[in-house]
């Protein structure tokens, strides 16, 4: 799956997980959904890990 348009907008994302996460019976989601959700959680992490990797990549002395 190509995800890239969450680099676009991680705050969005973040926002819609944090929702369905909220949302009161939540148990209904129906089963593509939950695992449409789980991929973009995953997408999420991994965009975010990539992200603190290059800040610190770009902050350490380069000899």
């Amino acid at each position: 799956m190509d995800l890239r348009y969450i680099m676009l907008g991680p705050e969005l994302v973040r926002e819609v997980l944090d929702a369905c996460e909220d949302w009161e019976g939540n148990d209904a989601i129906p089963k593509k959904l939950q695992e449409l959700l789980m991929v973009l959680r995953l997408e999420l992490s991994m965009l975010q890990e990539t992200s603190k990797s290059s800040k610190r990549f770009a902050l350490e002395p380069r000899l």
